[in-house]
């Protein structure tokens, strides 16, 4: 069985609240913020239904609630804010320092690698090993993108023909 309680709606004023039965909604005692668990006193009969319209979780008035508890929350929320606009300010930067980390921890094998190999200095086996990377990277670009350019540059100077064809039923 379900209980029903009163509870007051959150735009009343305190001086609304202190008036008689103003805007009270009936609220399942299950689902509401003042169960029926000892929290508030809601639904126990030790307390009046006026008392248990007032009181919150922890047993004070709402009016009651300290001004440094408030006044902490702003802070939060606002600091939160903050840092969420640094972060998106900034995302080019983090994004570019990422990328930097990522490479530095990918090449760092190679290069001690060199090092040990050779006995040559940190910087130049950096040197080598960065330039050996880029220069298999454009290979690879070249190997795989040339290919996919002339490709592309053949069918878009083919497609009135194409569309044509397309049309009037006939084609490849």
């Amino acid at each position: 069985m379900v209980r029903y309680k009163l509870m007051q709606t959150p735009t009343q004023t305190y001086q609304d609240r202190r008036d008689s039965e103003r805007a009270v909604l009936l609220v399942p005692s299950a689902i509401s913020t003042f169960g029926a668990d000892g929290g508030g006193g809601g639904g126990d009969a030790s307390t009046t239904p006026d008392e248990s319209r007032h009181a919150t979780r922890s047993g004070r008035e709402w009016h009651e609630v300290p001004w440094r508890t408030i006044v902490a929350t702003i802070g939060l929320v606002v600091a939160s804010i903050m840092l969420i606009r640094v972060v998106y300010i900034a995302s080019d930067m983090i994004m570019l320092l990422l990328v930097a980390g990522f490479f530095a921890i990918v090449l760092n094998r190679p290069v001690r690698a060199l090092q040990r190999r050779f006995t040559i200095a940190r910087g130049l086996a950096i040197g080598v090993v960065v330039g050996a990377t880029v220069t298999i990277v454009l290979g690879l670009i070249t190997v795989f993108v040339l290919p996919v350019r002339t490709q592309l540059v053949a069918v878009l100077t083919d497609l009135p023909g194409t569309a044509e064809q397309a049309s009037r039923g006939t084609g490849p």
